[in-house]
């Protein structure tokens, strides 16, 4: 869902297996469509992004079978 008045969101993921770090997208959008990511773990962090800066990052965890 959206976060009240943030212009735009960054997010990126950690993969948990060998702590592969993804290149920070940033999308106006609430919705994040992730590349195709082999089955295991990953930390995805999210962000609203506000005219004064950047929040701090929220993590979720996801286990992709």
């Amino acid at each position: 869902s959206s976060v009240s008045g943030a212009t735009a969101y960054k997010v990126y993921y950690v993969r948990l297996s060998d702590g592969y770090t993804s290149a920070v997208t940033t999308s106006t959008s609430t919705a994040y469509t992730s590349p195709q990511l082999a089955a295991g773990g990953y930390r995805f962090y999210f962000a609203p992004v506000f005219g004064s800066g950047t929040l701090s990052y929220i993590a979720d965890e996801v286990i992709i079978s």
